[in-house]
């Protein structure tokens, strides 16, 4: 016992806490109906640097998932409105006694998934074209707390739909867009071109 109070008098940040928290959101866009499935994820994770002999740092990793409220709702014929949400704050720390190196953070993405057409490469014919728009994943600190605003830029109270580009005979280049314009933010992705559509795979059961 007086060994332990003696490492923590002389070196008290082995003690500090490292902690992060994501407060309740609200995430309104829209996309086109029947056409576009919405995944959304928390993930939140704390780490901290391991007593190892040697220059190498090695980290002990806690992670939680969680996944988010998705809502649709027909705005008309041909568009759905999506709300994606947090209700509840969350929150993940750690404490004890630890190498000063102790961080959080906290991840939302957004997973928007094409829901007839595959990626097709290499026989993915059960594997949805998709677009993935996330919070920085590496936004580590002792404090850390959830910023959201990245995603808004790029999604809230826009319309997103996919464009596609054949290339024949070769593939389908794909984009995201925001309000009939490309998000430059997003890089695009491909598919493989199905010859006798001269679009996409179909996206199979």
């Amino acid at each position: 016992m007086k060994k332990l109070v003696l490492i923590t008098l002389l070196f008290p940040s082995l003690l500090k806490a490292a902690s992060t928290v994501a407060h309740p959101f609200e995430l309104r866009f829209s996309i086109p109906k029947d056409k576009i499935a919405v995944k959304a994820d928390l993930v939140q994770n704390c780490r901290h640097e391991s007593f190892v002999i040697g220059d190498t740092a090695e980290y002990v990793d806690n992670y939680v998932d969680y996944e988010l409220d998705v809502a649709y709702q027909n705005v008309s014929q041909d568009v759905q409105e999506v709300v994606v949400s947090l209700t509840e704050a969350k929150h993940l720390y750690i404490d004890g006694i630890f190498k000063p190196n102790k961080e959080c953070m906290s991840q939302v993405s957004i997973t928007l998934n094409d829901t007839k057409y595959a990626i097709g490469w290499a026989n993915r014919l059960h594997e949805p074209i998709f677009f993935k728009v996330a919070t920085a994943f590496y936004n580590y600190s002792e404090e850390s707390v959830l910023d959201i605003s990245y995603l808004k830029e790029i999604l809230y109270k826009n319309h997103m739909s996919f464009y596609y580009k054949p290339v024949p005979r070769y593939r389908v280049n794909i984009w995201l867009y925001a309000n009939g314009k490309e998000v430059y933010k997003v890089a695009p992705t491909s598919a493989a071109f199905d010859p006798e559509t001269k679009m996409p795979y179909l996206l199979q059961d």
